[in-house]
């Protein structure tokens, strides 16, 4: 698969995940550009850590294709992953 298609498919998930369910991805995000001395903007919850680290996005993508979780109208999701 070409890796344009992946990463559509990502960012598709990505517009489809709720503000909650971005925040531990965010967050490792940010924590990266910190450490790799990358400009930032502040987080005004700094104390706020993550309590267990951020799922895969092909466990994410798989979760969503299971029936009857979620209804997500026609949405490929790169074959539902096996």
């Amino acid at each position: 698969m070409a890796s344009t298609a992946a990463t559509r498919e990502l960012a598709q998930l990505w517009r489809m995940m709720t503000k909650q369910e971005r925040k531990p991805y965010c967050m490792k995000a940010r924590r990266f550009s910190r450490l790799n001395n990358r400009i930032v903007r502040d987080d005004f919850s700094s104390g706020d850590e993550e309590p267990e680290p951020p799922k895969p996005f092909h466990l994410l993508l798989a979760e969503k294709c299971i029936p009857g979780t979620q209804t997500v109208g026609n949405v490929s999701f790169l074959g539902c992953i096996p």
